[in-house]
């Protein structure tokens, strides 16, 4: 745009300065706007000519590029709504001829710099125009821009006219400001030029090709049938007429070099008006404006070139003068209020818009951008091999709904594979059981194949008459080809698609190239699993990611397709045969498991893939039958639908849909079982650390042990004994939680929003997480009050100084384990059954709540600060009274001086004390560890101790160490006090 406009610019100045022979055999100035404006929009309407005659011309040497529209819209479309739309070009169109209209004449009574530089104007006229016709919202840094732009605007007017009184040879001031005021003028008709074909391309849905094309035919005709007329009859100073075109033709025809100007500016503006309505409608019409302003500094910048470098005379040129500086001065308050509009130089203290979930996604989202542009990538290079052109995209949003739901069973949570009877202090696995996953692998129907179903949807139609019409539709898309049922595949949505053998559609060609690739990616990887070393293992980390970014390409195909709101290629027709091929296909492999194979039973299936119960079976009787299942059902499907043995789960809990974990084996070689868990806690990242790994612990103990309570709960009751007597990482129990903008929140929102809120942090962006944890409070608190960023509970120790007489904050141990791993483990463990056969007797909750609670570290402290010295000195008594060696309460036997019970006395304490100083040595060492890893991080002594990165584990540890030496201090008195 920027390239094509200068050459515009610069094509209009200069054949408004050519001279050549006229009508009268006299040498005169090309002095014609009226000719430069027919030009310009006869350029715009030989765009539209162009792409047709090349399209027509690609059809005729090549094979026919038929468009995806073809298969699924009506092809007669509303030709009522056609025609509307081309009557509204009629607006710009007109808009656009008396704008150039006062452009050219403007440009003959100014240079061509200042001409462009007041064009800058627009800008703010559009910005006008958008907030009173289209309602776009203008904050204050926009106001600020416009107004910098209308001052530099009357800037670089005043430098004009300026320049033009101190100049030699120049035209009078007055016709200076004529030129200058023509050219404001035909800015505000531009401006309501641009914001109609805005209007156009978002609310009409046009392509850009038809608006410039039309808007061109439009133009013409009004230049034809009504301004030539009354400039022929309207009386002038060319011959007698305003201006004549037959003069004007007999200029271009004496002169080769006004011809080929004059080709030139065709060109250009043609290229230019494309470039401009791409813009306009990809960003906005002010947008287009600004892009279009920057292009003032080029011009002049060749105005001076040619003044000083080529021919000082020539009248192209530009001369550097006293004015100039000031012109310079209002081009840079120009180019400042563009990029202060365009948010290319924020203003401090002033409000921005916040950045919509949209727009962050494609930055925040490097995956999912990832797998559109491959996906598009490789779709549109087997579009270019068959010559086959995309959907439009204003005909996107012609397609019908979706109409088909993919089938997802409800989970037989009460019939749980491998069952686990509860046989009061044991139990035991019943009955061996294996839950055989089998995934259905559907390759569906594909682009290009699905023929046109508007003829015979909601028709009542004979299946001759219906034959009839699928050989005619073949025909037109395909050539002559006899179309008979063994050719085709019927969906229920009467959506009819051709076969492989007649007709190979894209999306098959590309799951195959995808997966072929992927397979050798994977060989490649087992081979190099056999070899040991840093580049190999390198290599291998390369080698997955590049298999699994192959697999989520191939995966997110259904959805590329069947995205019909946000989707940048949907085919509704074949997301909907997808889903109910897979659906028809798992229901009917679902009726024959159960009707053909002994005592098997579906206990769930989801979408593409189904859990088969099989009682009595071992692990390899389990694979058998699995791979004989697969085998059987795959033999019903048609090509190439295949149902594959996937892996075996032995044990399995089945919780709900879409949530299982078990023990996988993958081969009956297999030494040992995987833990794979989907949906659970374990994976879910609302979760904190602590509650996903005690989880994980129970289950793989209770899945080890085959179901053995008693272990699952001397389990639950360690880890749960251990964080109340503050023995854990204050890192696994941190939340991590995505917030919305505030602005989407009723309410207070959710506890992630509320800390954000209490911390008074920045609001975290779309798609980051804010970390916080719940800490102990008042009795009768509120979660608000007390969800707090991890450094307030870190070390008992407040961040800030100003809140250094706070009492310090602890971690709230009981929420953690009443309202986060409670229900957690007892959603799973409530399905075991129990001796009598049923399920919920099992409960954890209960198994929690039985430890013993020691007393919060908070109120203990704020009564000991509230204390009276009295109090304070019983309290130091009575801690005399017990043994400092052993802990225990001893009453009046222990000596005040020694501190010791009679049992230690007679040297029991030896050995407490040495396993008491071995303790402190190897706290006191991971203490110095964690300091020293932490000086070599940061480069520095000193930042050590101040160092608080809630992400380090580092740090963490080091926390937990020190906490636990301070509990292992050893009395001074102890090595006189014992007999060694």
């Amino acid at each position: 745009m920027l390239l094509t406009g200068t050459v515009n610019t610069l094509a209009t100045k200069v054949q408004f300065g050519l001279t050549s022979i006229g009508l009268d055999g006299r040498a005169e100035v090309f002095h014609k706007p009226w000719f430069g404006t027919f030009n310009m929009l006869f350029a715009m309407s030989l765009v539209m000519v162009v792409e047709r005659i090349g399209t027509s011309l690609a059809a005729a040497c090549c094979r026919p590029r038929m468009k995806m529209e073809d298969a699924l819209l009506p092809k007669e479309g509303s030709a009522e709504g056609r025609r509307r739309k081309i009557l509204l070009v009629a607006i710009p169109a007109f808009s656009d001829l008396l704008a150039t209209v006062l452009a050219c004449i403007g440009i003959m009574y100014i240079p061509a710099s200042v001409w462009q530089m007041l064009r800058g104007a627009t800008l703010f006229f559009t910005g006008i125009f958008s907030v009173t016709l289209l309602k776009h919202k203008l904050y204050v840094f926009n106001w600020i821009g416009l107004l910098l732009c209308i001052t530099g605007v009357v800037t670089v007017g005043y430098a004009s006219v300026e320049g033009e009184k101190s100049g030699s040879g120049a035209q009078d001031s007055s016709s200076v400001a004529f030129g200058v005021t023509l050219t404001l003028l035909g800015q505000v008709v531009q401006a309501a030029q641009v914001i109609a074909e805005e209007y156009l391309m978002k609310d009409v849905d046009l392509p850009a090709v038809e608006i410039i094309g039309y808007e061109g035919l439009w133009g013409v005709l009004m230049m034809v049938v009504i301004v030539y007329p009354t400039l022929w009859l309207l009386p002038g100073p060319d011959h007698g007429h305003a201006e004549d075109i037959v003069d004007t033709l007999a200029l271009v025809n004496n002169s080769h070099t006004l011809l080929c100007v004059v080709t030139i500016y065709l060109i250009s503006c043609g290229t230019f008006n494309i470039t401009g309505i791409a813009v306009t409608g990809a960003l906005s019409a002010v947008h287009r404006m600004m892009l279009d302003a920057s292009r003032t500094m080029i011009i002049w910048g060749f105005g001076l070139f040619v003044h000083y470098k080529v021919d000082p005379q020539s009248p192209f040129g530009e001369e550097w003068t006293s004015s100039s500086r000031l012109q310079l001065c209002g081009f840079l308050v120009l180019i400042t209020g563009q990029a202060i509009y365009g948010e290319i130089i924020r203003l401090p203290g002033l409000r921005y818009p916040a950045q919509s979930f949209d727009d962050h996604a494609k930055f925040a989202s490097p995956a999912a951008a990832l797998n559109f542009a491959s996906k598009a990538r490789c779709s549109l290079r087997l579009l270019d091999a068959l010559n086959v052109l995309l959907t439009e995209l204003y005909r996107v949003a012609g397609q019908r709904g979706a109409e088909c739901i993919p089938l997802v069973m409800e989970c037989m949570t009460q019939r749980l594979a491998g069952r686990l009877q509860d046989l009061g202090t044991q139990a035991k696995l019943g009955v061996l059981e294996a839950v055989v996953t089998c995934v259905l692998k559907l390759q569906g129907s594909v682009w290009l194949t699905c023929l046109n179903q508007s003829q015979v949807r909601d028709k009542r139609l004979t299946p001759l008459d219906l034959q009839n019409l699928l050989e005619k539709a073949a025909e037109e898309r395909h050539g002559r080809c006899k179309l008979v049922p063994k050719q085709s595949n019927k969906c229920r949505q009467i959506a009819v698609f051709m076969k492989r053998t007649k007709k190979a559609g894209i999306l098959p060609r590309m799951l195959h190239e995808i997966l072929q690739t992927r397979i050798m990616v994977k060989k490649a990887l087992k081979a190099l699993h056999k070899d040991v070393g840093n580049a190999t293992e390198a290599r291998a980390r390369l080698l997955d990611a590049r298999q699994f970014g192959l697999k989520m390409i191939a995966n997110v195909t259904y959805g590329y397709t069947g995205a019909s709101f946000s989707g940048r290629m949907p085919f509704v027709e074949l997301a909907d045969a997808i889903v109910q091929t897979a659906r028809r296909t798992l229901e009917r492999a679902v009726r024959w498991v159960e009707k053909e194979v002994a005592g098997a039973e579906v206990l769930y299936g989801d979408t593409d893939s189904m859990f088969v119960r099989l009682p009595g079976r071992s692990k390899e009787e389990a694979f058998k039958e699995g791979a004989r299942i697969a085998k059987e059902v795959t033999s019903h499907n048609p090509t190439p639908v295949e149902l594959q043995m996937d892996k075996v789960y032995w044990p399995c809990c089945l919780v709900s849909k879409k949530r299982y974990v078990g023990h996988a084996w993958t081969s009956p070689s297999d030494a040992a079982p995987v833990f794979d868990a989907k949906g659970i806690e374990t994976v879910r990242r609302d979760q904190c650390a602590a509650t996903q790994h005690v989880l994980r612990g129970a289950l793989e103990v209770f899945f080890e042990s085959r179901g053995d309570l008693s272990v699952l709960k001397q389990y639950i009751r360690r880890h749960v004994d251990r964080m109340r007597e503050g023995r854990f990482n204050l890192h696994d129990f941190i939340f991590h939680h995505e917030v919305r903008p505030p602005d989407e929140y009723k309410g207070l929102g959710p506890l992630a929003a509320q800390a954000v809120r209490r911390s008074g942090a920045s609001w975290p962006s779309p798609g980051e997480r804010f970390s916080f944890v719940v800490a102990e409070g008042p009795p009768g608190s509120r979660l608000a009050d007390v969800a707090v960023i991890p450094d307030e509970v870190t070390g008992g120790r407040p961040v800030a100084e100003a809140e250094a007489g706070r009492a310090p904050l602890y971690l709230d141990i009981e929420y953690y384990l009443e309202r986060q791993m409670g229900p957690t483990l007892h959603r799973l463990f409530m399905l075991v059954r129990g001796p009598n056969g049923l399920q919920g007797q099992v409960d954890v909750r209960r198994w929690i709540a039985e430890g013993p609670r020691p007393k919060r570290r908070d109120v203990a402290a704020m009564a000991l600060q509230s204390s009276s010295s009295a109090s304070a000195m019983l309290s130091s008594m009575a801690s005399g009274y017990s043994c400092q060696a052993c802990g225990q309460r001893a009453g009046v036997g222990i000596r005040g001086t020694i501190g010791l019970c009679n049992h230690c006395q007679r040297g029991a304490a030896v050995p407490r004390l040495l396993d008491g100083m071995c303790q402190r040595g190897y706290w006191e060492k991971r203490i110095q560890g964690c300091r020293e890893m932490c000086m070599r991080c940061c480069n520095s002594v000193d930042i050590e101790e101040d160092c608080r990165n809630i992400y380090c584990k580092v740090f963490f540890r080091k926390v937990n160490a020190q906490l636990q030496l301070s509990a292992c201090v050893a009395p001074k008195s102890w090595p006189a006090a014992v007999d060694w």
